[in-house]
């Protein structure tokens, strides 16, 4: 998922991966057991130790690697 700067998007699976722009947020939601959902914002201005254009791979609502190019 690419999302330019200063744009919001969403995402509702337990598994996939941000191309991170500075100034774009992601709003993710996700379900452990279908049942009850979970949902958390990323902001990547918020976030210092992450670099612009760095792909991240988010499970269950959190950061579990980052790819740098």
């Amino acid at each position: 998922m690419d999302i330019g700067a200063h744009a919001i998007g969403a995402c509702t699976a337990n598994r996939f991966y941000w191309k991170v722009n500075k100034g774009a947020c992601l709003l993710a939601q996700w379900s452990r057991d279908d049942k009850r959902f979970r949902t958390k914002l990323f902001d990547s201005s918020k976030m210092r130790r992450v670099k612009d254009g760095a792909t991240l791979k988010i499970q269950f609502g959190k950061i579990v690697r980052v790819f740098t190019y």
